[in-house]
């Protein structure tokens, strides 16, 4: 179940070529490392469904707060008028789970809340994760899972 993780983890930086962000191997490695950790601690078989509630639980979390932080980061970066973070690395935060902070951070913080093609770009990111929620939802109905 463990390599399952792994594997989950690894599909979004292959697909959208992100072993290159420093964060999101931040973000690989703190999600494994505690589902590692709470698979040992808490002795779940290597195929315990339930390790994966836990996993997703985690990265669900972790996502989320590393993308409020990159929308922190960025936000003091054009304040001192330095190099930012794209806005497909924003983006890709927010498609695979961060959508939430990104949401949350562009209110708060009044982060990029102008720039019409970035707005939209969002829009379409929370579109296409309805989209997969749906699918996901009724595959599972359709297979009984």
């Amino acid at each position: 179940m463990f390599y399952i993780c792994a594997i989950i983890l690894a599909l979004p930086a292959i697909l959208i070529r992100f072993l290159r962000n420093i964060w999101y191997v931040m973000h690989i490695a703190l999600t494994l490392g505690i589902t590692f950790y709470l698979q040992r601690e808490m002795g779940f078989h290597d195929n315990d469904t339930n390790i994966l509630v836990y996993f997703f639980v985690i990265h669900y979390v972790l996502i989320n707060i590393m993308t409020f932080l990159l929308y922190i980061y960025d936000k003091n970066q054009a304040k001192k008028q330095k190099w930012r973070i794209p806005e497909k690395t924003l983006h890709a935060f927010s498609l695979i789970g961060g959508t939430f902070a990104a949401f949350y951070a562009r209110k708060k913080l009044r982060h990029k809340t102008r720039k019409t093609s970035f707005i939209r770009d969002f829009w379409l990111v929370i579109i296409v994760q309805i989209v997969i929620i749906t699918l996901v939802i009724y595959f599972l109905g359709e297979y009984n899972i």
